[in-house]
């Protein structure tokens, strides 16, 4: 059999096949959540949640040694490396974990590092500031690391997720006389494309961080940096945590930006008193503390 490696193309069109299939396996495991947990607990874990929906997809499809659907649609396989045989079940087990919760588990590596950091001791409280702005800085970056991965699948091809550029897995084309050669071309424009767009996002994220970061001084103040948007002592009911970004509904309740915007996205009514609500009616509010 003549194998040949996957264009661009072929890859991408794979991973949007996967991605509708995931897609529903998720909303499937969020309706069960809701269900047994309730809405505070879903909104609290809805990105591990969502880790489950791809758990259970490439659980069946990949871990097993088998293609998934938008594999066998495209007519690509996963190969290690050498381009030679099948990737290792320990590098599929691996790969399947950093796909579903690589994301989550490097901000709850960051989280424990601030952690360990204002706990220590033996650093003074200026080695601590340092410390902490550097991984407030990693914390903001991470975008940007996801943003240089596409451009260069575009530019050069390889992979398309992350977590296969970690582990060695590449794709071949089973069906070499199906392979797209003339979008070719048209990638590599959109990875360059990608390089500026990753130049010009990084510029500005670090911008940020260092126009935010005259005005902080306390390392409370560091770890609330991290996530972007007005600061507020008060508590979100829906997560449980500090206000980020408090927006409010039309019925007056108030909760975090990303909360009601994930709740009003799937459901229509307000998780405390149940009047309808709408996307476009949330009414974000400034220096709420």
């Amino acid at each position: 059999m003549v194998l040949v490696k996957a264009g661009p193309a072929e890859i991408l069109r794979s991973s949007q096949k996967d991605e509708l299939a995931i897609g529903k396996l998720q909303k499937l495991c969020e309706d069960v959540s809701l269900s047994l947990l309730g809405p505070r607990l879903l909104i609290k874990y809805k990105k591990a949640i969502q880790g489950i929906g791809q758990l259970l997809y490439f659980g069946n499809t990949t871990l097993l040694g088998f293609q998934t659907l938008g594999e066998e649609y495209t007519g690509i396989l996963q190969v290690d490396d050498t381009f030679q045989s099948v990737p290792s079940i320990l590098t599929r087990i691996l790969m399947i974990l950093l796909q579903c919760y690589g994301s989550e588990l490097t901000i709850l590596f960051i989280s424990e590092l601030e952690k360990n950091i204002k706990q220590n001791p033996e650093l003074l409280t200026e080695q601590k500031n340092k410390f902490l702005r550097w991984l407030a800085l990693m914390r903001i970056l991470l975008p940007s690391v996801t943003l240089l991965h596409k451009a260069i699948f575009y530019y050069s091809w390889g992979t398309y997720h992350f977590s296969k550029r970690i582990t060695g897995v590449n794709y071949v084309l089973i069906r070499y006389w199906l392979k797209d050669r003339k979008s070719l071309f048209g990638f590599r424009i959109l990875g360059i494309i990608s390089v500026i767009n990753f130049i010009l996002h990084t510029w500005q994220s670090i911008s940020n961080y260092r126009k935010k970061d005259h005005e902080l001084t306390s390392s409370d103040e560091i770890e609330i940096f991290t996530t972007y948007g007005t600061v507020s002592t008060k508590k979100c009911i829906m997560c449980l945590n500090r206000l980020r970004n408090p927006t409010a509904t039309m019925c007056g309740h108030i909760y975090c930006w990303s909360c009601i915007a994930e709740w009003a996205q799937n459901q229509d009514k307000c998780p405390v008193c149940r009047e309808t609500i709408q996307p476009s009616r949330l009414i974000p509010l400034h220096n709420y503390v």
